[in-house]
Formats: C-alpha cells, sequence, structure tokens
C-alpha cells in the first residue's frame, strides 16, 4: 500500500514487506512499483522474493518513507506536512 503514496509516514515500529510470496503469491504490480521506488534493483529483488520485513529506519535508508516519527507525534507531524503542502 505504501507504494501506491506518493508521501509516506511511520513510526518507528513501522516495518514494510510484500507478503504475497508467503501465501503462494506472486503480483506484478508491486514488484513494479517497488523497483521503480527504490535506488537499487538487488534490494528490491531480494524483498520480494523472500517477503521478509524491512524496519521502518531500513525504509527510511532505501528512500521507501519520507520520515519516521515517534508515535505520539505521527498524526500531528503528518497533518503539519499536509498542511505545508496544501
Amino acid at each position: 500500500m505504501a507504494l501506491s503514496c506518493d508521501l509516506v509516514t511511520a513510526t518507528k515500529k513501522a516495518a514494510f514487506a510484500v507478503p504475497g510470496l508467503k501465501v503462494g503469491l506472486f503480483c506484478s504490480t508491486p514488484a513494479v512499483e517497488l523497483i521503480r521506488s527504490l535506488p537499487s534493483t538487488k534490494r528490491s529483488l531480494e524483498m520480494l522474493l523472500t517477503a521478509e520485513p524491512v524496519s521502518s529506519e531500513e525504509a527510511d535508508k532505501l528512500g521507501l518513507i519520507n520520515h519516521i516519527y515517534e508515535e505520539s507525534d505521527i498524526d500531528r507531524l503528518t497533518m503539519e506536512m499536509a498542511e505545508k503542502i496544501a
């Protein structure tokens, strides 16, 4: 779902994965978006083929998300970002 968003905020507890493989599904739609979103095709393929989640810190390093916020601040800070954009 995060791959279809233009901007993504997350908490430190968040994790990101493409878990379809764990139930026997391999959908090309998230695969295309993941490969387009990450600078490393090899890292994208690893996520797709293993279905292992990455932490929000790793997702930030990979460029998958925009900001990591404390859980108590995420609603307020995400709204502040939306207000700046609006």
